[in-house]
């Protein structure tokens, strides 16, 4: 199980999970 954040390239945020 990961931790879900969030992560900000070019001006675009998403969100990633990290394993």
């Amino acid at each position: 199980l990961g931790q879900p954040g969030r992560v900000i390239m070019g001006g675009v945020s998403y969100r990633w999970i990290k394993e």
